[in-house]
């Protein structure tokens, strides 16, 4: 199988201190658990340590890698082999339902639901969220971090998306063009953020790596903020 690398090219006692402590590489989205490490060659010829998510090929056979450096980091790059990993590689052990979308790599990602808008479960969201005891029944407490954020930025979107398809039918009744401009408006770098957020729900992936795979543009991230609507189910009822 296929695997993402990461390289940093810090040496002595800063090497072997996160060779001891692998979370010094502020990476636990992309590992879960301890990486493999192994020493290695990076980008123009650098030497340094190669990490990666457990399993897979061995780290120093993988060859014809593409290295990025990770914004924002002096001395850590990504690695992107010649043959990407396929979204099973990144994929949580504990996936979100939702919608797949083809994204620039050519795979089906799951990209999930924050809000359900038919069916039995209208109205509700699969996304995660702690239960709390309130001294006589158990209720809903706070969402995940992340997720909240997801929950939000979809519904937003979702009244936007509405608030234009009701300006849209009117301006059709009136015909009126005119009539169909609404005050709410949903730029492209907000559909990337939507996405990719949609993304790190679902896989050990973050933005850089996103990025980096070119899994997004202008009609994916589209696509996967209508999956996040749950427009797809909507979409089949007509």
């Amino acid at each position: 199988m296929s695997r993402l690398l990461y390289f940093t090219d810090l040496h002595n006692t800063v090497t072997q201190d996160i060779i001891n402590d692998p979370k010094k590489l502020n990476l636990e989205y992309a590992f879960g658990r301890a990486p493999d490490i192994a020493p290695g060659t990076g980008p123009e010829g650098r030497t340094g340590c190669l990490f990666s998510y457990p399993g897979g090929q061995n780290l120093t056979g993988i060859q014809d890698v593409n290295w990025t450096q990770y914004p924002g980091r002096e001395n850590l790059w990504i690695g992107l082999p010649k043959e990407p990993p396929k979204p099973s590689y990144f994929a949580r052990e504990a996936m979100i339902t939702g919608h797949e979308v083809e994204m620039g790599d050519k795979n089906k990602w799951q990209i999930p639901v924050a809000r359900f808008i038919t069916g039995e479960n209208l109205m509700k969201t699969p996304l995660n969220f702690k239960m709390v005891f309130d001294g006589t029944k158990w209720v809903a407490g706070e969402m995940e971090p992340l997720h909240e954020v997801y929950f939000n930025k979809s519904v937003n979107f979702f009244n936007i998306f509405l608030e234009k398809m009701e300006a849209l039918k009117d301006a059709v009744e009136k015909n009126n063009s005119a009539s169909a401009e609404i005050a709410g408006k949903i730029t492209v770098p907000d559909e990337c953020e939507l996405a990719s957020i949609g993304i790190q729900i679902n896989y050990r992936i973050s933005a850089p790596e996103i990025s980096v795979m070119g899994l997004i543009d202008k009609d994916v991230a589209t696509q996967c903020a209508l999956a996040a609507i749950d427009y797809p189910s909507l979409k089949k009822k007509f």
